[in-house]
């Protein structure tokens, strides 16, 4: 997918298209500003969270895109996919709809709403991501059922922010990291899974990883006393644990000397002897011998 422009139905916002090739993208300058005097960092941080709004990022309470200001407007991405020109729009209020500009007609593996009072259509921002990750990255269209529905595996969101890093999260510090509070087996699996290379080694890491965390957590729970109230402490144990091991020899003595009476075992033998007779009865009822 190559992008060939960005817009917004704000006044104030100038349209970025792209072309074939190298693009770069810089700020006018005010022709008496001094040499310390620049612009260049206005705008070019804001279309990069702009991006990232339209493929799918999160949206909270806290977004810059939720803003007042902002909140009613719309954000609009054009992309190229093959021959087919895509382009979405996505506004701060509706955070979790991807509407549909243009593109992406009889798609069956969408599943595509039509809104009640616009009749816009469109489809919900995990699907959106869904897509992309299959268009992008080959992941699963739908990762229901699969290793890619657990936790501790690529994902879209996590191997795009290596294309369209950002600075303000620490995107440039390192080279394996796509943020500087990125965790190790995030950057584990999903470089592996971009560079080819077998993402289940670091995903079995990371499950070892989790089961030591949860032991480690077990052992000081019991250390401090946590578990007490659980299973009890060792002074609430222990006389419970000696009369269970009492009962139990009790039982096994009982069990060692048990004998049967001789009353039982001779009606035993005589409910025996009954059921033969009744089998042999049985028999001679449905083949009776001729006179």
């Amino acid at each position: 997918m190559i992008v060939s422009s960005v817009d917004s139905s704000l006044e104030t916002f100038k349209r970025v298209e792209f072309h074939t090739g190298l693009n770069v993208l810089l700020s006018d300058r005010h022709p008496n500003a001094t040499e310390g005097q620049t612009r260049n960092s206005a705008g070019k941080t804001s279309l990069i969270e702009i991006l990232h709004f339209l493929l799918g990022a999160d949206c909270d309470k806290g977004s810059l895109f939720r803003a007042a200001a902002l909140n009613n407007h719309y954000f609009q991405v054009c992309f190229l996919r093959g021959e087919e020109e895509i382009c979405v729009e996505r506004t701060g209020s509706q955070p979790s709809r991807i509407y549909i500009v243009r593109g992406l007609e009889g798609r069956r593996d969408l599943p595509i709403k039509v809104e009640k009072d616009s009749h816009r259509q469109y489809i919900s921002n995990e699907n959106w991501k869904s897509f992309l990750g299959h268009d992008f990255f080959g992941l699963p269209v739908d990762p229901s059922g699969t290793l890619y529905d657990e936790s501790y595996t690529p994902s879209f969101r996590s191997m795009v922010s290596y294309f369209i890093r950002r600075q303000n999260s620490g995107g440039f510090i390192s080279p394996e990291r796509q943020a500087e509070k990125q965790q190790k087996w995030d950057w584990q699996e999903n470089i592996a899974y971009l560079l080819g290379l077998d993402w289940h080694i670091p995903f079995e890491f990371q499950k070892v990883r989790t089961r030591e965390a949860a032991l480690e957590e077990l052992k000081k729970a019991a250390k401090g006393g946590a578990l007490g109230n659980v299973i009890g402490t060792v002074a609430e144990v222990r006389p419970k644990l000696v009369v269970a091991e009492r009962n139990a020899a009790q039982r096994r003595e009982q069990l060692d000397n048990f004998q049967v009476l001789d009353s039982y075992s001779e009606l035993s033998t005589r409910a025996a002897r009954a059921k033969t007779d009744m089998q042999a009865l049985s028999r001679e009822n449905v083949n009776p011998q001729s006179p």
